[in-house]
């Protein structure tokens, strides 16, 4: 149910981050690529941190959508062509 929440909040409060953010100098394209992902980890380790009950428990549910969404753009920076990637794919897939 938590998690449910989560979904239904995540994307105002996303759209919202994002009109605030735009106007931050982005450093690298790989911070332009998670800077959504970032600034929803922040907002719920925020909200994990200061607040009890239902809040928390949501937040931390975010935390770990959120944590699952960086792993896979990490995956797919690895897995991509190139030395890196055909190694793990390699071990990965044998």
């Amino acid at each position: 149910m938590d998690a449910m929440i989560y979904g239904a909040v995540r994307s105002p409060i996303s759209n919202y981050t994002a009109n605030l953010m735009q106007n931050l100098p982005v450093i690298g394209g790989v911070a332009g690529d998670l800077t959504d992902e970032v600034a929803m980890g922040a907002i719920n380790y925020l909200v994990a941190k200061n607040l009890k009950g239902m809040p928390r428990r949501v937040a931390l549910k975010g935390l770990i959508i959120e944590n699952a969404r960086i792993g896979e753009f990490a995956a797919q920076t690895l897995l991509g062509s190139g030395t890196v990637g055909t190694a793990v794919k390699s071990v990965i897939y044998g």
